[in-house]
């Protein structure tokens, strides 16, 4: 074998294991970014349903506050 051959062999495996990192690489974004959206939105379901709790308690707390000192 010569050494432009072992050269041309050595560049293949390279690209070829590059390439499938690349592959690899850009399904995991894709899966990850999925999976944090799915997580992300039902904290914020989570969040505004707590946010509606919260603003229904303060109505009552400030209508009863207002007819105590009235």
């Amino acid at each position: 074998m010569a050494l432009g051959e072992l050269f041309q062999i050595a560049a293949s495996v390279i690209v070829g294991l590059g390439g499938g990192g690349a592959i690899v690489f850009g399904l995991s974004s894709f899966l990850g970014r999925i999976w944090a959206d799915r997580a992300l939105e039902k904290h914020r379901q989570e969040n505004a349903r707590l946010n509606i709790e919260l603003s229904n308690q303060l109505g009552l707390l400030t209508e009863e506050r207002n007819t105590f000192f009235t």
